[in-house]
């Protein structure tokens, strides 16, 4: 959203977002609720935030050898699946010489019917 926008990226927190808490004005400046509630809010930010600067810190410590882990496995599961293409492609191309044997056979029989149904008819007709 914010690369469509022209907005650059970064991972610095959007701290503007993050650590506005707005404060109870007007008559909820003098409820104790309204304070309250402000209060949790700015602790769920903190909170928010805390484990932002977490996963953030796993991510830069961590972040390139999971992605080559990652990397690694996707590879090994193309792989798989490579030669499992493969095997089957073999076994398409096997099945394919098989039915083309079968129709030549059977193209024989025709003819060899044929024949004989001609051979048959011309006796008849003599």
């Amino acid at each position: 959203q914010r690369q469509g926008g022209g907005e650059a990226t970064s991972s610095a927190f959007d701290l503007a977002r993050d650590s506005n808490v707005a404060e109870p004005e007007g008559k909820e400046a003098k409820s104790l609720q309204a304070w309250k509630k402000a209060v949790d809010e700015g602790q769920a930010k903190l909170e928010h935030q805390s484990v932002k600067a977490e996963n953030l810190e796993l991510l830069r410590k961590h972040g390139a050898s999971v992605w080559r882990a990652s990397n690694m496995q996707l590879e090994g599961l193309c792989t798989v699946i490579d030669k499992e293409t493969e095997e089957i492609e073999r076994e398409i191309e096997g099945i394919n010489r098989e039915r083309k044997l079968h129709q030549f056979s059977a193209g024989n029989q025709i003819n060899s019917l044929r024949e004989s149904v001609y051979a048959s008819l011309v006796k008849n007709i003599e």
